[in-house]
């Protein structure tokens, strides 16, 4: 076995025993990716051969908190409970606003939002934690892992979803899309939070139109578990399924849709 691999292993073994919202481990970048892996094939291992709820619950909180989320967000009253969702899924996020009195009012009202669904939901948030810490603890560390950015570069640099949740203007995301694909890795997510938009008419501005879908959340997001998973005829299978997993990790329940948002169809 070789140094790296020992550090990696030895890495994940601390990792999964620590309650993972008061763990605060300064892991080398470059072994980020592979620990996550390692984490991952364990969950699985996990899966078929021990289930053992507990284990599971802490070994998907593990993964997810090496995962990050790039979210660009202009309207704060409407999206930024999607920021909070995704914080006490554990994920960590990357928020993006071109207006500095949203960024200065963003951490306030993220805190506020966690307070409220932690008060409602004290025992389930508990337990995520293995009932390790106080409520005040577990909220403080699910704050400690927003961060927030003052250009598109820093938000997207690391992120694994690029979520866009602009104003409803085709012109506007198109922007954010182009700009967002010079900084981002090659196998991010690119990913609209449109509800009116077709999905079709953002291909243009896609490089890797495989890489691109859609999310869209009901309100009140923190209340309502249904989510549309919005494909385009190009959405590479592997987008579409990791899109399902995300949204499951989140708790929600999510329905396939084709192109069209499922709830204008009914309508």
């Amino acid at each position: 076995m070789s140094l790296r691999d020992w550090a990696v292993r030895a890495i994940a073994n601390f990792v999964e025993i620590t309650p993972y919202a008061l763990l605060n481990l300064p892991i080398p970048a470059n072994l980020i990716k592979e620990v996550q892996n390692l984490l991952v094939h364990r969950l699985q291992y996990v899966s078929m051969f021990e289930p053992n709820p507990l284990v599971g619950r802490r070994l998907r909180a593990t993964i997810q908190r090496y995962m990050n989320v790039g979210m660009f967000d202009f309207l704060p009253s409407l999206h930024l409970v999607n920021v909070n969702v995704c914080l006490t899924s554990g994920y960590i996020v990357n928020l993006y606003s071109r207006k500095e009195e949203t960024r200065i009012n963003a951490v306030a009202q993220i805190r506020q939002g966690l307070i409220k669904n932690a008060m409602k939901k004290q025992k389930d948030i508990l337990s995520k934690t293995d009932g390790s810490g106080s409520l005040i603890e577990v909220i403080d560390a699910q704050i400690a892992k927003l961060r927030i950015c003052c250009d598109i570069r820093n938000a997207v640099l690391d992120a694994d979803y690029i979520i866009e949740a602009v104003v409803e203007n085709k012109d506007v995301k198109e922007s954010i899309f182009i700009e967002a694909q010079n900084h981002c890795r090659s196998n991010a997510l690119l990913i609209t939070n449109t509800s009116s938009i077709c999905l079709s008419d953002l291909l243009p501005s896609m490089n890797d139109r495989r890489r691109f879908a859609g999310l869209h959340f009901f309100n009140p997001v923190p209340v309502m578990k249904l989510v549309e998973v919005v494909s385009t005829p190009e959405t590479s299978h592997e987008t579409h399924s990791k899109l399902i997993g995300f949204c499951k990790s989140l708790e929600k329940q999510p329905v396939s849709c084709k192109v069209q948002f499922l709830l204008y169809m009914i309508l």
